[in-house]
């Protein structure tokens, strides 16, 4: 790397030991060195952005690492510096569109428009004529820079609202001159308050502060979080906590410092290389608060400015474990997540127990139950990891307890540090999952014209009804009755039989189907049976006269038949029944209005049609 001595950052330290602070579960790894990182940044999806310096072509680009984790993909190239100036400032909108603070040398903001289809980034000028360190935006998509504002000969904290290019300074930094560093550090908490870092120059005195910029204030005043600390990059994560890349007395190094809440005594949560004026740790980004991504600069002598990942396990578990939309093989989780970068879902047959996830090892999620991974030979599965707040998992038993439980963790795939504590977190809540109803034997027989539909259920939960519907071609249906629940709440483990009667069947096929309602309104459908009533054969009888005026006389042509012949009307109700006495039946129909009327024979199986004038 083509680089010369940083003559504004006079800071003379005495060289020290490299360290790494392991306090509780916590592991730092390196995704790369040697590329003297500079700015960090995320997006919504937790993905990560640096600049960082390319040997080969002697510039600066940005890459992306999806998830955090992998091979990043250069998404832009070409970035100026020198000894004395980076690309200090990289912010992420909500949209994916990247923003990047070029150096002095290069004196402008870059956007990168961000084309989800393709995956692809369009670079244009955003900002440009002032020297632009570092950059932030908020949860309305405003943009922060710190740029050097020529009418106070000193840097300022300048708000560009969404989507427009004129800016307002907020906050007039007062630290600034030969031999000074760059105002790198900036940070925007949801509720609009900026934390910054000032200028510092250890030859006249001045070491440096991070200060509040409180909304409520319109950024007038400046509460000071740090002072004399030499502090170069600030990040916040989700909870509210500050970080800040700092110099520490005691340790006489740089170390990676947490303020709990914003604010207070600092905690050391790593060393980084102690820095002899030559390159800074200038870049921080928390995922959460045990999931944070840094770079550690470089002391002259080696490391060439690194990106370490510190994982800890979330001290925040998730927690209000609820159930909808239960059925005989599914059920829809919901939660409320802790503090972790992520969330995974464990499903066990079982009343009693916890699932204890190993940490460094990952849990691929399936939301057909038993098919994710399995802790070991546990019986605990794996039926979500990620973001959200609600899974629906499929392929569940009816009638069997199922319990699940949700776990924050954090870190990337192969660095998961997951925090397995219970009570609070769901409660141990146990599901029954049951089948609200189970129906067998459902069964349709044409007795002397008349439909006998029969069933069974073996189970029934919270059941209210059964609706009866009818149908001539299975697709258009009509409710001709209702059947209601025996049992006297809705809940049975023992078998029921239930009955229905239609007695105005068509000739031809009829269709029937049970629709099952529960008492909180849910319903669901039986399967189809169908019932044949046959058309008679015009060889098998003479009917005279037809149409009939005050009667008429059937005649059978086959051999005599015993039984009664049953008159119906149109609408299917019984009129008369008239014995069969011999070959020849006299019916008597002059006092039946006009209309159409059928004879069903013996057996009920089949019919012959009269009109009467």
């Amino acid at each position: 790397m083509n680089r010369t001595t940083t003559l504004f950052l006079v800071l003379l330290l005495p060289a020290m030991l490299l360290y790494r602070v392991e306090a509780g579960a916590q592991s730092v790894t390196t995704l790369e060195t040697g590329n003297y990182v500079c700015a960090l940044a995320k997006d919504l999806q937790d993905n990560i952005y640096v600049t960082r310096y390319n040997a080969s072509s002697d510039d600066y680009e940005v890459v992306k690492y999806t998830d955090g984790t992998g091979t990043p993909m250069v998404i832009y190239s070409g970035l100026n510096y020198d000894g004395a100036d980076y690309p200090w400032g990289l912010v992420v909108a909500a949209n994916g569109d990247v923003y990047i603070g070029a150096s002095n040398v290069d004196n402008k903001v870059i956007k990168l428009a961000y084309d989800s289809t393709l995956n692809t980034y369009t670079s244009a000028t955003y900002l440009s004529g002032k020297y632009y360190a570092a950059l932030a935006m908020d949860t309305s998509g405003n943009l922060y820079t710190t740029e050097y504002n020529s009418n106070f000969g000193s840097y300022s904290v300048v708000k560009y609202p969404y989507g427009d290019t004129a800016g307002t300074a907020l906050y007039n930094l007062t630290a600034f001159g030969p031999g000074y560093s760059y105002p790198t550090g900036l940070a925007v908490s949801p509720g609009k308050d900026i934390y910054v870092t000032e200028c510092f120059n250890s030859q006249v005195g001045a070491y440096g502060h991070v200060y509040k910029l409180t909304a409520a204030s319109n950024y007038a005043t400046a509460a000071t979080i740090s002072s004399g600390r030499y502090s170069t990059a600030l990040a916040l994560d989700p909870e509210g906590n500050l970080y800040c890349s700092e110099y520490d007395v005691a340790d006489s190094a740089y170390v990676l410092n947490e303020y709990p809440g914003g604010s207070g005594t600092p905690v050391a949560l790593d060393t980084l290389f102690p820095d002899a004026g030559y390159f800074f740790p200038w870049g921080i980004v928390a995922r959460s608060s045990g999931d944070i991504y840094y770079a550690n600069g470089d002391d002259g002598i080696g490391g060439g400015g690194s990106l370490l990942h510190l994982v800890a396990a979330p001290d925040i578990q998730a927690s209000g474990l609820t159930f909808s939309d239960i059925t005989d093989s599914s059920a829809t989780l919901h939660w409320v997540n802790g503090n972790g970068a992520k969330h995974v879902v464990f499903m066990a047959q079982a009343s009693t127990g916890n699932p204890s996830p190993e940490d460094s090892t990952s849990y691929t999620a399936d939301t057909q139950y038993g098919n994710g991974a399995q802790i070991g030979a546990s019986g605990w599965y794996c039926v979500y990891n990620g973001y959200d707040t609600s899974t629906n998992v499929i392929g569940l038993t009816s009638g069997t307890t199922y319990r699940i439980m949700v776990l924050d963790y954090n870190g990337v795939p192969g660095s998961e540090e997951y925090n397995t504590t219970s009570g609070s977190n769901i409660d141990n809540v146990m599901t029954s999952v049951p089948l609200p109803l189970i129906l067998t034997d459902l069964h349709a027989e044409l007795k002397q014209g008349v439909v006998v539909l029969s069933w069974q259920t073996l189970i029934e939960v919270q059941n209210k009804d059964f609706t009866v519907e009818w149908s001539t071609n299975g697709k258009i249906w009509k409710a001709i009755g209702n059947v209601l629940s025996k049992a006297a709440d809705g809940n049975s483990m023992s078998p029921l039989s239930y009955s229905f009667r239609f007695d105005h069947p068509t000739s031809g096929i009829n269709f029937f189907r049970l629709l099952q309602h529960d008492l909180d309104g849910r319903a669901r459908c039986s399967q189809t049976v169908q019932v044949n009533v046959p058309f008679p054969s015009i060889a098998d009888y003479l009917i005279f006269p037809n149409p009939v005026t005050d009667g008429c006389i059937i005649s059978f042509t086959k051999e005599p038949i015993s039984g009664k012949l049953v008159l119906r009307n149109a609408a299917g109700a019984i009129l008369k029944f008239v014995p069969i006495t011999g070959r020849q039946v006299q019916v008597n129909m002059s006092e039946l209005p006009s209309g159409m009327y059928y004879f069903f024979l013996p057996g009920g199986e089949k019919m012959i049609p009269v009109v009467k004038k």
